[in-house]
């Protein structure tokens, strides 16, 4: 049984991958690789495991972890949606970290590499991003999050460009959820809803924000990597992940499903986004101000207005059709097994446990 190597084990999707690829029994030794942290294991399946499992950290093992391996996944990513993102910590690892994973594959003869990447990169803030398939990533100045969406593009360029022989698929995903989650925006309306004692309904639901199982998106993955064995003249590919979670607004796609599931109150009524955007476009503007004059504020770490926007308001979604085409990919679990096997995670999981806010600078 071969070796597969997994960079970014501490990830909500970093935990999945590990449980799909035991799951699936087609590599008898797991390679698992943290930047600067502890292993965890925060998936009860993850605990005695049958497979073997190898953990690894820092940027100095890289080489390391890859070499005599047939196939890697890396769901390593920073992130930071905060009206002042850490734009030198995102270029370090979702940039510098790429070129130093593709020398160590090459230099390690790895054959294949599945890389999570953003929907982001293909999204724009002036128009709905309706059911389009994969596409070049943007560079108009409408693009969101500018030094987030920059570094994934160019970590895309990097591998796309890429002169060799490795076999690599590019992933582009949204939102996800599932059990061992500690920094989504079901971690952000637990957090409100412990703190307020009610979930808030913030905006008139309007939109639709792309969200998956997180579980789904790790079997996918796993899918690819054998999909690529079997066709061995793919050599660059970009793909949208996705399952069956509906093309709904947050609250009814997941929030509303999933927390009233867990006995936490939800208001009845909803506070208009039209009275609480501005004011925080207000707020944001000020500090974005203030940090220009060279004063640091405790606002840094609000949310961008533009995140805020993508979550509550605008249209994102993004079409199916070549993973499920090309890849020949069905989601491993229906919208509602996917509730339902993280709602007990949901339930027990206090403001006490949750990492950051899904806007802030993250890992997980």
């Amino acid at each position: 049984m071969s070796t597969l190597t997994i960079f970014g084990g501490n990830s909500l999707l970093g935990q999945h991958v590990i449980n799909a690829a035991i799951d699936s029994k087609k590599f008898g030794t797991l390679r698992v690789w943290n930047y600067n942290s502890k292993p965890e294991i925060r998936l009860e399946s993850n605990n005695n495991p049958e497979t073997f499992i190898e953990y690894f950290n820092g940027f100095e093992s890289i080489e390391r972890i890859v070499d005599g391996v047939n196939a890697v996944i890396n769901v390593h990513d920073c992130h930071d949606f905060s009206v002042k993102p850490d734009v030198v910590e995102m270029e370090e690892h979702n940039v510098y970290f790429i070129q130093k994973l593709l020398d160590a594959c090459q230099k390690g003869d790895v054959r294949s590499l599945v890389h999570l990447s953003s929907i982001f990169v293909q999204c724009t803030s002036l128009f709905p991003n309706v059911n389009s398939r994969e596409m070049k990533p943007l560079t108009s100045k409408f693009v969101p999050f500018k030094p987030y969406v920059d570094t994934k593009r160019r970590a895309e360029d990097l591998l796309m460009n890429h002169h060799s022989d490795l076999q690599i698929v590019i992933g582009r995903c949204g939102g996800i959820y599932g059990e061992g989650d500690v920094a989504s925006p079901i971690c952000d309306a637990i957090y409100l809803s412990d703190k307020l004692g009610y979930l808030p309904i913030l905006g008139d639901r309007g939109g639709v924000y792309q969200m998956a199982y997180a579980g789904n998106i790790a079997s996918s993955m796993i899918e690819i990597l054998s999909h690529l064995e079997k066709n061995v003249s793919i050599r660059r590919e970009i793909v949208v992940l996705r399952d069956e979670t509906p093309n709904q607004d947050i609250y009814s796609s997941t929030l509303i499903p999933i927390l009233s599931s867990t006995s936490r109150p939800i208001s009845s009524s909803s506070l208009p986004f039209f009275l609480f955007f501005p004011i925080l476009c207000i707020i944001a503007g000020l500090n974005w101000i203030c940090n220009t004059l060279g004063f640091s504020t405790r606002l840094n770490n609000l949310p961008d207005p533009v995140y805020v926007y993508f979550i509550l308001r605008h249209w994102t979604f993004f079409s199916d059709f070549k993973q499920r085409i090309l890849f020949g990919q069905t989601p491993k679990y229906s919208y509602d097994e996917s509730k339902s096997r993280c709602i007990e995670y949901y339930s027990n999981l206090s403001s006490d446990q949750i990492r950051n806010m899904s806007w802030q600078k993250c890992f997980y």
